[in-house]
């Protein structure tokens, strides 16, 4: 395990926060332990790093929650008993990695990372989150009661996954995850929730008009006119590090990335099954990743006051600032340079 430091949950969140923890371990129980107005905000232990996780109670059987960590060194928290039947979880930066062992003694695993989403049901479980050094981690979850979704929409089974309709008719037998690539309207609505210009009594309405839109995309990206079908698997055991390392050759070299047929070679696999693997692996096709991976850093460089638009656009790989201005609004509804005036207020 090296230097890796392992804790349970309770043992990195401050005492008064012991009575809350205690409540949202059930998700029936979250009406009672949020405050219908006020968010509830857990800090991290000072001795590992900075983060929070800020948990907002949007309506009954509706909740809100935004993380952020920045550890001095890779963390591992374990947690048990917990059961939130319905999860819609998105990766903004970093990457972390979550193990959940579920009763029938099955693991399921998930990498919270930019552009990478996943949707989950368990009737209850334990696991573990891995969090790596020096490395700022955010993530934005839904939490959904079921029967809230219900009464929001019509399920189907023609239009969505059987298992996402059996648990919002009210089933507890159920148990289901699914991981895939975050749409650029996904995106738009993400960074509306994270740049709310609102503050109470307007910023909940804000939210959960957002909250819901967010849903609704990602609800489109699970229906069978969707991205996210079920396929046969085709990537062969021994390819899926293949296609993991092309993966990270396409982060590390966004400025000069390769191409496909260069990608495949370095690799060891044929133009054709590197991207059908990536798609099937990621949700996305290798272009689109690449794409998408510069948006997200050069949005990155703005948050952090550290570039102009220029600089941004540059720094990612757009030889053309117009080119960039033109993706980057279509990603996220706004202009890089509104952007930057926005979050240049904050700090």
């Amino acid at each position: 395990m090296g230097n890796r430091s392992i804790f349970k949950l309770e043992e990195l969140i401050r005492d008064d926060f012991e009575e809350y923890l205690g409540g949202i371990r059930d998700f029936s129980n979250c009406a009672a332990c949020l405050d219908a107005y006020n968010p509830v905000c857990l800090q991290w232990s000072e001795e590992l790093g900075t983060g929070f996780v800020s948990h907002i109670k949007l309506r009954d059987g509706l909740t809100l929650s935004i993380g952020s960590a920045l550890f001095h060194e890779p963390v591992q928290i374990h947690f048990d008993s917990w059961h939130v039947p319905l999860t819609f979880s998105y990766g903004i930066s970093g990457s972390v990695h979550y193990t959940i062992e579920l009763e029938n003694g099955a693991a399921s695993h998930w990498c919270a990372e930019p552009g990478q989403s996943a949707v989950a049901c368990f009737r209850e479980f334990k696991g573990r989150v891995d969090y790596p050094a020096n490395t700022l981690a955010k993530n934005l979850s839904i939490y959904v009661d079921p029967l809230l979704l219900h009464t929001l929409i019509d399920l189907k089974t023609e239009n969505f996954p059987r298992s996402i309709c059996d648990v919002a008719s009210g089933s507890h037998a159920v148990e289901y995850q699914k991981n895939f690539a975050t749409s650029p309207a996904m995106n738009m609505a993400i960074h509306q929730i994270l740049n709310c210009p609102y503050q109470e009594p307007l910023q909940r309405l804000y939210l959960e008009g957002y909250t819901l839109v967010l849903l609704t995309h990602t609800l489109a990206r699970l229906s069978p006119s969707g991205k996210t079908v079920q396929k046969t698997a085709t990537v062969r055991p021994q390819d899926v590090e293949r296609v993991k390392y092309a993966r990270e050759l396409i982060r590390n070299n966004l400025q000069n990335p390769p191409t496909l047929l260069e990608l495949a070679r370095t690799v060891g696999l044929h133009h054709s099954k590197l991207n059908a693997g990536f798609r099937e692996m990621y949700g996305t096709t290798i272009f689109d990743y690449l794409r998408q991976t510069r948006l997200l850093m050069a949005k990155s460089l703005l948050d952090d006051g550290r570039m102009n638009v220029s600089e941004a656009a540059f720094a990612v790989g757009y030889a053309s600032p117009s080119h960039f201005v033109k993706s980057f609004k279509n990603a996220y509804g706004t202009s890089p340079g509104a952007y930057l005036r926005t979050v240049s207020r904050k700090w």
